[in-house]
């Protein structure tokens, strides 16, 4: 799978799953997950986010995913999709299981332990910042996210431009945008990275942001 770039050592990186550099556990007696910063991030049983189904995903971003995958696999395609903020990998794994020609591959700075209850996709727990040099440019087909890149804060469009090049010639990354948590993304309909060019669809009544590389 043609997807793994070179870690901060310069070698490539072949299976960049499993624990991070400081594992994510929960306190003793307490329901407040911490992420690798030690920040609290949400109390398990009171959010649900992180276990959504792609129905739910794909409700939430009023945007098709499965439909762009099988459009894909109809012209002979065999996408890699990626999960940003895939959480307990519900979602990732729905896919994988609809669609066993995809490389299914989930992104997330906090473990769980579904991860280990299935070979349907693999899981790369780490930093956001470290992800950006795992994964090379011009290799994935398809990015999706959550309720995850808008919790990036203010720097969610300085990371997404770091994000985007991720994507092959046509591929889509599609996300929901918080504004009052993340900022504005003050891009415009089409702009380049280097030589890399883009477009951009604001749907959903702007929450949605659906990008696409055009070259």
């Amino acid at each position: 799978m043609p997807v793994y770039g070179k870690g901060r050592s310069g070698r490539k990186v072949k299976m960049p799953f499993g624990k991070g550099r400081r594992d994510t556990r929960l306190r003793k007696n307490s329901k407040i997950l911490r992420d690798i910063e030690g920040r609290e991030m949400f109390e398990e049983g009171s959010w649900s986010v992180h276990k959504s189904r792609i129905t739910r995903i794909e409700k939430t971003l009023k945007f098709g995913v499965q439909r762009e995958i099988a459009g894909r696999i109809a012209k002979g395609e065999r996408p890699v999709v990626l999960d940003w903020g895939c959480g307990t990998g519900r979602a990732i794994v729905n896919l994988a299981s609809r669609f066993p020609q995809i490389s299914a591959i989930g992104f997330s700075d906090i473990s769980y332990g579904q991860w280990k209850g299935t070979n349907k996709a693999k899981f790369i727990h780490d930093t956001k910042e470290r992800l950006l040099r795992l994964v090379k440019n011009g290799s994935v087909d398809v990015i999706y996210s959550h309720s995850a890149l808008s919790q990036i804060g203010g720097k969610m469009q300085e990371y997404l431009l770091e994000l985007l090049p991720k994507l092959k010639k046509k591929g889509l990354l599609a996300t929901d945008h918080a504004v009052c948590i993340a900022g504005p993304v003050e891009l415009p309909e089409s702009f380049a990275i280097g030589e890399m060019r883009f477009s951009l669809e604001r749907t959903n009544s702007k929450r949605t942001l659906i990008f696409r590389r055009v070259k």
